[in-house]
């Protein structure tokens, strides 16, 4: 078990599964055209994904994505730390299918 601060304990086997989580690829279902992506579960609505609470300071990204041509684009809507795809700081980019988005 670990503590940190005042919080309740936390078991290894918890911990190990946490940072398996964090910087995982996920796939839009098929047929998904746009979605809305963030870590703050305020920001989201309905279906949208949320990625890990409170990881990379705050973000919302709209990502839309055409399935037939394996091709899509993301948006910054917001976001308090530097957004990568591909390695470049981006605001607004292309996405070809297997792009990496990065958090700094």
């Amino acid at each position: 078990m670990i503590r940190v601060g005042e919080k309740e304990p936390l078991a290894l086997e918890a911990l190990r599964r946490i940072t398996q989580q964090t910087g995982q690829r996920f796939v839009l279902p098929a047929g998904r055209r746009r979605v809305l992506v963030s870590n703050d579960p305020n920001r989201l609505s309905g279906d949208s994904l949320l990625l890990t609470p409170g990881l990379a300071g705050r973000f919302v990204l709209e990502l839309d994505f055409d399935p037939k041509t394996g091709v899509g684009e993301m948006k910054v809507i917001e976001s308090t730390e530097a957004i990568l795809v591909n390695g470049q700081q981006v605001k607004e980019e292309p996405l070809p299918d297997g792009s990496m988005i990065r958090f700094e």
